[in-house]
Protein backbone atom coordinates (compact mmCIF):
# COMPACT_ATOMS: atom_id res chain seq x y z
CA UNK A 1 0.00 0.00 0.00
CA UNK A 2 1.81 3.10 -0.76
CA UNK A 3 1.21 6.31 0.51
CA UNK A 4 2.36 9.77 -0.80
CA UNK A 5 5.08 11.18 1.08
CA UNK A 6 5.04 14.48 -0.16
CA UNK A 7 1.57 15.71 -0.54
CA UNK A 8 0.01 18.77 -0.19
CA UNK A 9 -3.07 17.64 1.90
CA UNK A 10 -1.79 16.11 4.65
CA UNK A 11 -5.10 15.76 6.28
CA UNK A 12 -6.00 13.50 3.61
CA UNK A 13 -3.01 11.24 4.47
CA UNK A 14 -3.93 11.41 7.95
CA UNK A 15 -7.67 10.03 7.62
CA UNK A 16 -7.44 8.17 4.70
CA UNK A 17 -7.99 4.34 4.48
CA UNK A 18 -8.33 2.57 1.68
CA UNK A 19 -11.74 0.76 0.57
CA UNK A 20 -10.60 -1.83 -0.48
CA UNK A 21 -8.39 -2.77 3.16
CA UNK A 22 -10.58 -4.90 3.61
CA UNK A 23 -10.04 -6.95 1.04
CA UNK A 24 -6.66 -7.14 1.26
CA UNK A 25 -6.70 -8.30 4.72
CA UNK A 26 -9.26 -11.02 3.76
CA UNK A 27 -6.67 -12.14 0.94
CA UNK A 28 -4.54 -13.06 4.04
CA UNK A 29 -1.26 -11.98 2.25
CA UNK A 30 1.79 -10.17 3.93
CA UNK A 31 0.79 -6.21 3.27
CA UNK A 32 3.72 -3.27 3.13
CA UNK A 33 2.79 -0.31 3.85
CA UNK A 34 5.00 3.03 2.39
CA UNK A 35 3.76 6.04 3.08
CA UNK A 36 4.21 8.83 5.95
CA UNK A 37 4.39 8.23 10.04
CA UNK A 38 1.48 10.30 10.58
CA UNK A 39 -1.20 8.35 8.68
CA UNK A 40 -4.34 6.25 9.97
CA UNK A 41 -3.02 3.53 7.83
CA UNK A 42 0.29 3.66 10.31
CA UNK A 43 -1.54 3.59 13.23
CA UNK A 44 -3.84 0.83 12.05
CA UNK A 45 -1.02 -1.44 11.00
CA UNK A 46 0.83 -0.61 14.41
CA UNK A 47 -2.91 -1.55 16.08
CA UNK A 48 -3.46 -4.27 14.35
CA UNK A 49 0.09 -6.07 13.57
CA UNK A 50 -1.58 -6.81 10.01
CA UNK A 51 0.98 -5.20 8.02
CA UNK A 52 4.88 -4.33 8.29
CA UNK A 53 5.42 -0.49 7.85
CA UNK A 54 8.08 1.65 6.05
CA UNK A 55 7.66 5.66 6.81
CA UNK A 56 11.45 6.49 5.59
CA UNK A 57 10.98 7.52 2.01
CA UNK A 58 14.10 5.43 0.72
CA UNK A 59 14.03 2.96 -1.61
CA UNK A 60 16.38 0.80 0.23
CA UNK A 61 14.14 0.66 3.40
CA UNK A 62 11.78 -0.34 1.34
CA UNK A 63 13.90 -2.80 -0.51
CA UNK A 64 15.05 -4.25 3.05
CA UNK A 65 11.40 -4.61 4.25
CA UNK A 66 10.40 -6.31 1.15
CA UNK A 67 13.73 -8.40 1.62
CA UNK A 68 12.37 -9.24 5.21
CA UNK A 69 9.01 -10.39 4.00
CA UNK A 70 10.63 -12.45 1.51
CA UNK A 71 13.07 -14.24 3.30
CA UNK A 72 11.20 -14.39 6.76
CA UNK A 73 8.51 -16.96 6.73
CA UNK A 74 7.52 -16.37 10.23
CA UNK A 75 6.86 -12.85 9.78
CA UNK A 76 4.70 -13.56 6.85
CA UNK A 77 2.92 -16.38 8.77
CA UNK A 78 2.43 -13.43 11.43
CA UNK A 79 1.28 -10.72 9.56
CA UNK A 80 -0.94 -13.33 7.23
CA UNK A 81 -2.89 -14.38 10.61
CA UNK A 82 -3.10 -11.01 11.74
CA UNK A 83 -4.18 -9.45 8.40
CA UNK A 84 -7.47 -12.18 8.67
CA UNK A 85 -7.81 -11.35 12.08
CA UNK A 86 -8.47 -7.72 11.46
CA UNK A 87 -10.37 -8.08 8.55
CA UNK A 88 -12.93 -10.10 10.58
CA UNK A 89 -13.40 -6.32 12.38
CA UNK A 90 -14.80 -4.95 8.82
CA UNK A 91 -17.53 -7.43 8.59
CA UNK A 92 -20.79 -5.83 7.76
CA UNK A 93 -22.57 -7.37 11.07
CA UNK A 94 -19.25 -6.49 13.41
CA UNK A 95 -19.20 -2.34 12.37
CA UNK A 96 -22.76 -2.08 12.86
CA UNK A 97 -22.73 -3.44 15.94
CA UNK A 98 -19.60 -1.22 17.05
CA UNK A 99 -21.64 1.51 15.44
CA UNK A 100 -25.32 0.92 17.84
CA UNK A 101 -23.03 0.56 20.81
CA UNK A 102 -21.44 3.76 19.85
CA UNK A 103 -24.25 5.77 19.23
CA UNK A 104 -26.11 4.14 22.28
CA UNK A 105 -23.04 5.35 24.72
CA UNK A 106 -22.88 8.71 22.80
CA UNK A 107 -26.55 9.34 23.81
CA UNK A 108 -26.50 8.43 27.18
Amino acid sequence: LPYAFDNPYPVVIQTASPGKLPEYLAAGRPILYFGPEYSYLKWYFDKTKAGLCVTNPDKNALLSSLRQIRDDSNLRASLSIKAVEAAQNHDASTVAKIAWQTIDEVCR
